[in-house]
């Protein structure tokens, strides 16, 4: 999505002061990684070679999972980020102008060779999902779902058990 400017910008600055309240007061789930003050990409995976080196150390089995999350940005559910958001403190009108605008918006291909005359817009039919990755408040987004999404499976789950066929191991 390209947003104009000046309304990626509102919604950068709304969602980066959500940002740094949530950090500030410790609202993140602690496996939450991604666009968050003071912490680097290099963190989950220095954690899983961690796990890895473990594993190995003492001979035990090891499943792992990856979630790769490219294009993650295109498949938000602009209503679930919007939620989420306000869950964390985000104000519900800034959150109905993100809703709408994108509701609203139409939608032209942009190429090499120019910017599509026609265009399309989200509808039930055809519906647009996602905020995109160029609109400002998307990586913040991401980062609020993913620690509820965190907080849900910690306080729901015990987890998984993966035994051998002869249930030995």
């Amino acid at each position: 999505h390209l947003l104009e400017y000046d309304l990626n910008l509102i919604f950068c600055v709304k969602w980066r002061k959500l940002l740094h309240h949530v950090c500030d007061n410790k609202l993140l789930n602690k496996s939450a990684h991604g666009g968050r003050p003071g912490h680097n990409a290099i963190d989950p995976v220095f954690i899983k070679e961690m796990a890895y080196e473990i594993c190995r150390l003492t001979h035990k089995h090891m499943v792992n999972f990856d979630n790769d999350a490219t294009s993650c940005c295109d498949r938000i559910l602009c209503f679930l980020a919007n939620l989420a958001s306000q869950k964390f403190g985000m104000s519900r009108k800034v959150c109905v102008v993100q809703g709408r605008s994108l509701r609203e918006a139409r939608y032209h291909l942009k190429t090499k060779l120019g910017i599509s005359a026609k265009a399309t817009k989200h509808c039930r039919l055809i519906p647009w999902y996602g905020t995109g990755q160029g609109t400002g408040n998307s990586p913040v987004y991401w980062l609020l779902l993913s620690s509820v999404l965190f907080d849900i499976y910690e306080e729901h789950s015990k987890g998984a058990n993966f035994e051998s066929p002869d249930r030995q191991i």
